[in-house]
């Protein structure tokens, strides 16, 4: 019945030991109070998480300009990014690293942040599912050495929050390259094995919104160069796939720029990557592939142009309305 309140409410049982000393009606109430405390908590978050949408909606609508063209190059990193990648590449930890810690250090946990459902479905043996919003009202997690793992591709949305933690008594690092760079170095697995390959994948949306540092190399497989007009692709290596040996010059052109951090993305027209499904096998570099490339690209980016337009220019009107008609009869 413990487990079920728990589980209830997203909170994580601590070591049985804590559950036998206390004794079975004490620990019941106990975590039936903890379970009410986090359901308060979370009906708090997502109000101020509504009122923050809602502002940002308004500031949108009346104030913002957007840019016609768009570059699916990365873009260059302002002084200030620059600041934030330096501090994000102090809390990353290769696999390499996290797996030394978990062998020498008893107090190092791995805290998956993904979804519940993703979490249940495939996941790294030992570790434990938490929200990132609900690290901080785990106060057991300040004692340990806790490595965040994730997608892999949402470090600087993640920066604020493992700065937040870091400055309040935790001692938070993150698994470079996510789940993604796990799987790609051959690490342990539990639950749907056939899950694996989705690890890979980057949606289109996180592409277009978001500045991805960490992805130094971006990878051209169709057959001819994009020219399009309204893509930047100076930065970007052209390497079209033909044939089995056109596999090994990516990975020579890969790694020849790889470090125990950097990652790769590959993308092309259609984003069916099945005759560079090898490449995670053989980079050195954690591999990404672009969720329905170009095509899915260049829809996001108009998803994103026309949600930041103002109201006026969002909507347009087709024919007319029985109300509209007899105000204009009214007029005559």
């Amino acid at each position: 019945q413990i487990s079920r309140i728990t589980s209830a409410c997203g909170y994580m049982i601590p070591p049985a030991t804590s559950l036998i000393s206390t004794g079975g009606k004490v620990t019941m109430k106990i975590y039936r109070s903890r379970c009410r405390a986090e359901k308060n908590q979370t009906q708090i978050y997502l109000t101020v998480q509504m009122f923050k949408t809602i502002i940002l909606t308004i500031a949108i609508l009346l104030n913002c300009t957007i840019s016609p063209s768009f570059s699916l190059a990365e873009p260059a990193v302002p002084p200030n990014r620059q600041d934030e990648i330096a501090l994000i590449k102090k809390y990353l930890l290769s696999v390499t690293d996290v797996n030394n810690l978990l062998q020498h250090n008893s107090s190092a946990i791995l805290v998956d942040i993904r979804d519940e459902e993703s979490f249940m479905r495939t996941r790294i043996p030992g570790s434990i599912n938490i929200p990132t919003s609900f690290i901080k009202t785990k106060k057991y997690l300040t004692g340990m050495k806790v490595v965040l793992v994730d997608e892999g591709y949402r470090l600087m949305e993640l920066l604020p929050e493992i700065t937040r933690l870091n400055n309040n008594g935790f001692d938070v690092s993150i698994l470079a390259g996510g789940i993604a760079a796990w799987h790609q170095s051959g690490g342990e697995f539990a639950g749907d094995r056939f899950d694996l390959e989705r690890f890979h994948y980057i949606p289109a949306h996180y592409v277009a919104g978001l500045r991805l540092p960490l992805l130094k190399t971006w990878v051209d497989i169709s057959p001819q160069q994009n020219n399009d007009d309204e893509l930047n692709l100076s930065e970007i290596i052209h390497i079209p796939v033909r044939e089995t040996r056109d596999i090994q010059k990516i990975v020579n052109s890969v790694n020849n720029n790889a470090d125990s951090f950097s990652a790769v993305l590959i993308f092309n027209a259609d984003g069916n990557y099945e005759s560079v499904a090898s490449l995670s096998e053989l980079s050195g570099s954690t591999i990404f592939y672009l969720k329905d490339g170009l095509a899915g690209y260049k829809k996001a980016i108009n998803q994103q142009q026309v949600m930041l337009q103002a109201r006026s220019m969002r909507l347009k009107t087709v024919g007319g309305c029985s109300t509209c008609s007899e105000a204009q009869e009214k007029s005559k």
